[in-house]
């Protein structure tokens, strides 16, 4: 009997100290719980302030360049009627009169006039293409010749088609005293931009763009 009295006790107090510890993790994890919580809450306001003092600082920011911006969109706009205006041949005191411009915002204009003209007088070449061809321009002022292209076969990477020089000014209006440099012009050029390392090869009807 004492034996039983004895590890009843022993189970009694087993069974304490299981529940004791029980609710000692339950305690434990409910503080986590609550820290994890409150953690959260910090982070969500600290990301809420972040983002109103974000909006606060764009909004400053914009109202700051709203005048520069204004003022700046104010002389492109007039900078390009100017410029119109200019390359129509009107009169630069009637144009400073009519937009209330000054003398120096004129020549700031005449001078970008004068540039887009060098650029669009400077020779170059324009590029159209459609399927495995298209239309290749040799463009100079107001000079423009266009010729048609394809892509070519075994060594060759394209052919663009001149006109021979009995149909050459005919067909082009251009001197033929030009052709040759014309020619050479354009082919270098496709090859600087369409196929580096290339070479060319020019016949009475076609220029060859081929694999060097």
């Amino acid at each position: 009997m004492d034996n039983f009295e004895a590890y009843a006790e022993q189970m009694q107090k087993m069974y304490a100290d299981a529940f004791a510890a029980a609710e000692k993790m339950k305690e434990g994890a409910m503080a986590d719980r609550h820290a994890a919580a409150e953690e959260l809450d910090k982070a969500k306001d600290i990301r809420k302030a972040a983002e109103q003092n974000g909006e606060k600082m764009a909004l400053e920011y914009f109202a700051g360049k709203r005048k520069i911006l204004i003022e700046q969109t104010r002389e492109e706009t007039l900078s390009a009627l100017v410029v119109r205006h200019l390359k129509e041949g009107k009169e630069e005191d009637e144009i400073m009169d009519w937009l209330e411009v000054d003398e120096d915002f004129i020549k700031h204009c005449k001078i970008i006039v004068r540039k887009e003209k060098e650029i669009r007088d400077k020779p170059h070449v324009e590029y159209s293409q459609s399927g495995r061809g298209g239309t290749l321009s040799y463009v100079a002022g107001d000079k423009k010749i266009d010729f048609d292209w394809e892509f070519a076969g075994g060594n060759g990477v394209a052919l663009i088609f001149i006109p021979e020089e009995k149909y050459w000014v005919v067909q082009t209006g251009i001197p033929l005293s030009q052709r040759q440099s014309i020619l050479e012009f354009v082919a270098k050029e496709v090859i600087d931009d369409k196929a580096p390392d290339c070479v060319y090869r020019i016949s009475d009807d076609c220029i060859e763009i081929l694999y060097n």
